[in-house]
């Protein structure tokens, strides 16, 4: 961002930059054409503006390099494809296994000379490697080929729980062998309620929008879903003694009873029955119970503080309070309106303090920092990015509803006012009539 104006370029996680197919791989030189043409498009067509676009060609060149490619992006060529791939809708596909260039070229020489090549296409199917195998053997293997090989949710009662566990995996067809560790608990068997909190809210949405178009017969289709997710949601994520909703594991057959800010999703969906007005105030005494009201720079994803994963660590993500915050806002009972201003003005306060001190709009914040502002949330794969889109879409709304509420500040044009105008001057607003 600089002047108001966006710019934008190609970037790619460092994780990510050797997922592509190697120069030296047994695939045939058109897949490998492909990797590099659609890698040069993408950064090309991404990039804003002429700056932009020779820095993400020069990254988009390392990574190549750094995968055997030898020749420069620029000179890649692409005009391989004949009159006969241009039209290859229709055709009847051999497929045969890929073994060389020049085998394939000689089996189309073939289609050729014997007048197939209007009728038949070759379609080359690749080698077997160790990605397709992991992929395959995940989805659908109960069993492990290897002794010490773990797979969620078949292994070992308990495993798919944990952390750190070691599996390994061997690759018979393509003579490669596997072994990694787990960074987080395996997930496959866990049903999340802030997932069916939104498929709820969706169906709500859903119906309301068709009754404004008059289509009665969705209205009713999308209001039954939407009550019978309500139904589901109590029975299988509502836990009556802790008074919320948890993620269901089906592995052990019971709630997750483990704090994450997500639990509470469901009083934002309005996922619940009318007559269970107690609803929201068992929320609230539950995250009085958790200690995260304590908390005066934001509700925490988690209490697991000492995790590096962005989910798990000690972030506050501005989507999740502006859900918490709505949730007890749109209940219309006055004490816990007064809980959703109350949070309302302290998350204005925060983010604004810590914008002056850092001169950015972050994707999440952390709560735990010793200092009098926010600072920028950590964990994860990459830096915390700023801007930040969704923090400057709640900032805004919250400022919409509770502006006013913020006069009881000694500076009211600092800390409303200012904002406002950061954020109107870092972004281009255009008025189509």
């Amino acid at each position: 961002m600089s002047n108001g104006v966006v710019h934008v370029k190609w970037y790619r996680k460092e994780s990510s930059k050797n997922i592509i197919v190697h120069a030296s791989s047994a695939h045939p030189t058109a897949v490998k054409r492909a990797v590099v043409r659609n890698m040069i498009k993408t950064a090309i067509g991404v990039s804003s503006g002429e700056a932009e676009r020779q820095e993400s060609l020069k990254q988009a060149s390392n990574i190549l390099r750094s995968n055997g490619y030898q020749a420069r992006a620029k000179r890649i060529r692409t005009s391989h494809a004949t009159s006969s791939t241009k039209s290859r809708a229709g055709k009847l596909p051999l497929c045969l296994p890929f073994i060389t260039d020049k085998i394939s070229n000689a089996i189309r020489q073939c289609l050729v000379r014997a007048q197939l090549d209007d009728d038949v296409v070759l379609v080359n199917i690749p080698n077997d490697n160790i990605k397709r195998q992991l992929v395959r053997n995940r989805l659908y293997d109960r069993t492990c080929i290897s002794e010490n090989c773990v797979v969620c949710p078949y292994g070992k009662a308990g495993d798919c729980a944990k952390t750190g566990v070691i599996y390994e995996i061997e690759c018979l067809a393509c003579h490669a062998q596997y072994i990694g560790e787990t960074g987080r608990p395996l997930t496959w068997s866990i049903v999340p309620v802030d997932l069916n909190a939104f498929m709820c809210v969706n169906a709500r949405i859903l119906a309301s929008l068709f009754e404004i178009r008059g289509d009665f017969k969705k209205v009713a289709f999308y209001q039954q879903r939407y009550e019978w997710a309500k139904r589901e949601m109590k029975e299988i994520h509502w836990n009556e003694t802790d008074g919320i909703w948890y993620d269901y594991d089906l592995e052990r057959k019971t709630h997750s009873n483990t704090y994450y800010v997500s639990n509470a999703v469901p009083l934002y969906a309005k996922c619940y029955d009318d007559e269970d007005d107690i609803v929201p105030r068992r929320v609230l005494e539950y995250l009085k119970a958790a200690g995260v009201m304590n908390f005066t720079k934001g509700l925490p994803t988690s209490l697991a503080m000492g995790s590096e994963q962005q989910w798990d660590k000690e972030n506050a993500w501005p989507p999740m309070i502006h859900m918490v915050i709505e949730g007890f806002r749109t209940t219309g009972e006055p004490d816990l309106m007064e809980v959703a201003e109350k949070m309302a003005t302290s998350w204005l306060t925060v983010t604004y303090q810590s914008f002056i001190r850092t001169h950015a709009m972050f994707e999440k914040y952390n709560v735990t920092t010793l200092t009098e502002e926010a600072s920028a949330g950590g964990g994860g794969e990459y830096e915390v990015q700023t801007g930040f889109g969704w923090t400057n879409g709640v900032i805004l709304d919250l400022l919409d509803k509770y502006g006013d509420k913020m006069k009881s500040s000694s500076n009211f044009v600092s800390v409303v006012l200012v904002p406002i105008f950061v954020l109107l001057w870092h972004f281009e607003w255009s008025v189509v009539f």
